[in-house]
């Protein structure tokens, strides 16, 4: 008899715990949801600003609800500050607070937009000369100098990237050098290990190297001669024996610049072959040479070492950028795929 009780007791107790569990579970999921709601309200205006609609207002990485935020409610953004660990946005209808990133659903134009993967590509691109890497902050249509002076309360040093107008990259003009590709197919016998795709790739790197943003817009560097770097590619294995280790080809490949030069070079001034020239020679034997123009050419070369199975080093690229991007292929990768083809053909 006593059995029997202490087993409908038991069974009394296991009952009530499991019901205050699926209580507190049910309290649980409720708290959650209260915070979270699908989103409904697509803005639909035209105007090239960027807006947010709340859709959880409960921030999990600073343990933090925002009382202020209301979910299902429309915000500006004028700000985004885009990091390597957390994101943030700055609003136009609460001053002197920065909201994580996730807590919106971000449109512009009546469609749905990413400011982190937009922000990618700029972020790339911009790291070039600029001192802090991991951080950027974005400035879109409407912004404030009021708003950029409390963002610069905690990131006094991050660079601005104007995505005021959100066009679409368009590449600034390419030289066209057509008899010079057509001069490097001419006679070659040596396959496409040191042949037309990897000159097509060595051109692109080189461009993509060269490339940094002006008024939210993609320039190339001042300090580049990017026709230099474009004959480059074309030139600098021309005079290659063979696919092996062929140690002179860069000199050989200078020399010939010589016998063009009241030709297919005529129009390079003399400051412009002389960079050609160096580029040539030099891009087998110098790690780097200080010289803006010939250390985009060997990166340009060397960021396409895996198509024989090396991995570029960082510690032998000769500019900043190529290390930078030497560190992770797949960025550059990334910078390749968003960025406009060349349009100039062979």
């Amino acid at each position: 008899m006593e059995a029997i009780l202490v087993i409908v007791i038991t069974a009394i107790l296991f009952y009530f715990l499991i019901k205050q569990g699926n209580a507190a579970t049910s309290k649980q999921d409720n708290n959650i949801s209260k915070y979270i709601v699908p989103n409904k309200n697509i803005p639909s205006e035209k105007d090239g600003v960027v807006r947010a609609i709340c859709v959880n207002n409960y921030d999990g990485w600073l343990e933090q609800k925002h009382k202020n935020l209301k979910i299902g409610k429309q915000y500006t953004i004028e700000y985004a500050i885009i990091g390597s660990s957390t994101s943030r946005v700055y609003l136009s209808e609460l001053k002197e607070q920065l909201f994580g990133y996730s807590l919106f659903n971000c449109y512009i134009n009546g469609q749905e937009i990413g400011l982190i993967e937009d922000a990618r590509i700029f972020w790339n691109v911009s790291q070039q000369d600029m001192p802090t890497r991991s951080t950027r902050i974005l400035q879109y249509r409407g912004a404030t100098k009021e708003g950029l002076k409390y963002i610069r309360n905690f990131f006094p040093n991050v660079p601005i990237i104007d995505r005021s107008n959100m066009n679409k990259l368009t590449l600034p003009p390419i030289p066209d050098i057509k008899e010079i590709k057509q001069f490097a197919i001419n006679g070659w016998t040596l396959g496409e290990i040191h042949g037309l795709s990897h000159w097509q790739r060595v051109e692109r790197n080189g461009i993509l190297l060269s490339l940094i943003m002006c008024n939210g817009e993609l320039c190339f560097r001042k300090e580049v001669n990017i026709k230099v770097v474009c004959l480059f590619a074309y030139l600098h294995d021309k005079c290659r024996l063979n696919n092996e280790t062929d140690l002179k080809h860069g000199e050989r490949a200078a020399d010939m610049l010589y016998t063009m030069r009241d030709t297919l070079l005529k129009d390079l001034d003399n400051k412009e072959f002389s960079l050609l020239e160096q580029a040539c020679r030099l891009h087998t034997t110098i790690h780097k040479t200080g010289n803006p123009t010939i250390d985009i050419c060997f990166d340009a070369d060397r960021l396409d070492l895996k198509r024989v199975g090396i991995t570029p080093c960082p510690d032998k690229m000769a500019t900043s950028c190529g290390e930078y991007y030497a560190m992770d292929t797949l960025r550059f990768m990334a910078l390749d795929m968003n960025i406009p083809p060349i349009t100039t053909d062979v």
